[in-house]
């Protein structure tokens, strides 16, 4: 682990989270998963939608619960 030590000397490795609105299964979001993940310098969280989501559908219920 030596090589995962940050500039302030600790162990922890800086957090990346992934997102998108093309859904979980899209393939460039697996793509760069992937890459980070094997980098193994990485913590990677991803938050997705189980399917593709509109610009349209994200917004009605973002407004509808905000009421």
């Amino acid at each position: 682990m030596a090589n995962n030590v940050n500039v302030d000397g600790s162990d922890r490795l800086p957090t990346i989270l992934v997102t998108n609105d093309d859904g979980i299964d899209a393939q460039g979001l697996r793509y760069l998963v992937r890459v980070l993940v094997s980098a193994n310098r990485y913590r990677v969280f991803v938050c997705a939608p189980d399917s593709y989501v509109t610009p349209l559908q994200y917004f009605s219920e973002f407004f509808f619960l905000s009421l």
